[in-house]
């Protein structure tokens, strides 16, 4: 991995934790350079792997997004994942039950 590569992944790290924390949550950076494991933790523990990229993951998955709140994708016997933007899962979260 390039040092460009590590700083954009640090940033896209930073910019999540600031976006957290913004809204009330504890959030703490975790990675280090060339540390493997994940990147941030925050709700109670929970890890979360950050990835920046410069085209969506899915533009399938992006595309439903633009008319539903979130998208929930399960394989033929496989546990069900669910895609949705950040602000989504703050306005869940933040709304409650």
């Amino acid at each position: 991995m390039s040092n460009s590569q590590r700083r954009k992944g640090a940033i896209g790290e930073n910019e999540l934790v600031g976006v957290l924390r913004a809204n009330g949550f504890v959030a703490e950076k975790i990675s280090a350079m060339y540390k493997e494991g994940p990147d941030v933790v925050a709700f109670n523990g929970r890890v979360i792997e950050v990835k920046r990229r410069e085209n969506p993951v899915s533009k399938q998955l992006e595309g439903w997004l633009e008319d539903v709140n979130l998208v929930a994708v399960r394989a033929d016997r496989g546990e069900w994942h669910v895609w949705l933007k950040l602000s989504e899962l703050l306005d869940l979260i933040e709304e409650g039950p």
